[in-house]
């Protein structure tokens, strides 16, 4: 349960011959924590497979072509596709299916996609964009979960709503005349004696359905689930780590059996029947404090036509980092190893073809868009002419130009003075994600020139780890769609472990 809504504005290597793949022309190279291959085709699936990268790993992409440009997607078989919410719900939901059927598979997407940590920002709706949080931010509170509910219901042609209850936040979907409460936060809903979904106000009033022997293997389920996070600890992390999930929950729930003349009973993990007995009364009593129920408006409809479409120039690198999560500070995805944070890394080899003219000043600036939320920006310059400085100036969208700093190298009286090659800017944590900047620059002194000549932009940002695909052992395989509409040198595709 979380906050109601807020207020908030080498192993060996051993080379393995060339591979023909079926879907594309490739080369497979596999190492003993390295798979690698080129694609060359429009689509191609791995063959081979890697260990889960328990210390790390990397994704690592690179356009080896020249002169084409490449949008590059990778899944594994099977999974949706998660490039914009319209292809969510296309890749979720069939025609022939009835309304509770459409709400349910809703529901599934959002409770398997999504999993409980403190929000990348308490004052952002961009939370609340399925195809964010799915695959920027992965994480959020129950009415970050809630809302992406909510927002892919709305785009899918059912009317949504949010609940404030005490402490939590619940969505509901409107269908065959009536209201019905689905909570993908802590993977629940229940149903009323006739079979239907019951909504928030039928619960209010009768809390027992919760609890009722009727909802049971729907509570057995969510308590499975919830035994389950408990027994996994915070992933693959070793020492402790269960111990502090368990305190928890033992905090989570300590007041409520209290307020009952009740202890938590000493369990590792907590047993799920203990689980359902405590959690459910629990959510019973919730729903049943009518007192501060109320319909919020604290949340975002209107599911964005954001795409996740990152464009690899000619000799472009795109780097995807995962670590392991060391601490208890969020909660793993249920029914797998793969509890890690991630971060990507574009870099771009030259800046001439994100030359624009800039629509306010009329001037010629650099513009950098991505489909990640961005938390770092560097330049950096191989060399400069001697003596000359370039005022480098950076905006964001809807923002005024500051002064990033300044390029400069040493003129040859100055043999004491360095030259100043590198620049950075990271943006300050918890505020509203940004997608875009522009840079300007301004060369001073004698020497004349193109002052972008030299320079390399890399950008750091945010990404979700559950969205990206990892060829594990006994998994199905990786496909890559380079994106690609013309024949090109290839995508270097590497998959590679930590040591």
């Amino acid at each position: 349960m979380s906050p109601a809504p807020r207020s908030r504005p080498r192993g060996r290597r051993v080379a393995l011959v060339a591979t023909a793949f079926l879907a594309c022309a490739a080369l497979l190279v596999a190492q003993g924590d390295e798979l690698s291959f080129v694609c060359a085709d429009a689509s191609c699936r791995t063959r081979g497979a890697l260990l889960p990268p328990d210390r790390g790993g990397e994704i690592v992409l690179e356009n080896l072509d020249a002169g084409v440009g490449v949008t590059p997607y990778l899944r594994r078989e099977g999974w949706p596709d998660l490039r914009s919410n319209r292809r969510i719900l296309a890749s979720i939901l069939r025609p022939q299916m009835s309304p509770e059927a459409r709400a349910l598979a809703i529901w599934e997407f959002v409770r398997q996609w999504r999993f409980s940590c403190a929000p990348y920002s308490e004052q952002s709706q961009q939370l609340h964009d399925p195809v964010k949080l799915v695959n920027v931010f992965g994480c959020g509170l129950c009415d970050d979960s809630n809302a992406v509910l909510a927002s892919l219901a709305e785009l899918a042609g059912m009317p949504a709503r949010l609940w404030g209850l005490t402490g939590h936040v619940v969505a509901e979907v409107s269908y065959d005349g009536a209201w019905h409460m689905l909570d993908a936060a802590d993977g629940v809903y229940f149903r009323d004696s006739n079979g239907a979904i019951a909504g928030v106000e039928t619960l209010a009033r009768q809390p027992d359905l919760i609890v009722s022997s009727a909802n049971r293997e729907l509570r057995r389920a969510g308590a499975r689930r919830m035994a389950q996070l408990i027994r996994h600890g915070a992933g693959p992390v070793a020492g402790g780590q269960r111990a502090a999930v368990r305190d928890y929950f033992g905090n989570r729930y300590r007041g409520f059996l209290q307020s009952r003349g009740e202890r938590l009973p000493p369990a590792d993990p907590l047993d799920p029947r203990e689980l359902d007995r405590i959690v459910f009364a629990r959510y019973a009593e919730i729903v049943a404090t009518t007192g501060d129920n109320a319909l919020s408006d604290w949340w975002n409809t209107d599911a964005s036509g954001h795409e996740m479409a990152l464009v690899l120039r000619p000799r472009d690198r795109l780097v995807f980092s995962l670590q392991p999560v060391a601490e208890a500070r969020m909660t793993c995805y249920v029914g797998a190893d793969d509890c890690f944070e991630a971060s990507g890394r574009l870099e771009r080899a030259t800046l001439a073809p994100l030359l624009e003219l800039d629509p306010g000043s009329g001037k010629t600036v650099v513009a950098e868009r991505l489909p990640y939320a961005i938390e770092a920006i560097s330049l950096e310059a191989s060399a400069l002419p001697e003596g000359t400085r370039t005022d480098v100036f950076l905006a964001f969208e809807g923002g005024d130009w500051i002064l990033l700093g300044s390029l400069a190298a040493a003129a040859a009286a100055e043999p004491e003075r360095k030259a100043s090659l590198r620049l950075e800017y990271r943006l300050p944590p918890g505020g509203d994600p940004r997608f875009a900047f522009r840079l300007r620059f301004l060369r001073r002194g004698a020497v004349r020139g193109d002052p972008i000549v030299g320079l390399r932009l890399s950008t750091d940002f945010r990404v979700a780890a559950k969205s990206l695909p990892w060829p594990a052992p006994g998994g199905p395989p990786v496909v890559v769609e380079t994106g690609a509409g013309r024949p090109f040198a290839g995508l270097r595709v590497t998959f590679r472990r930590s040591g």
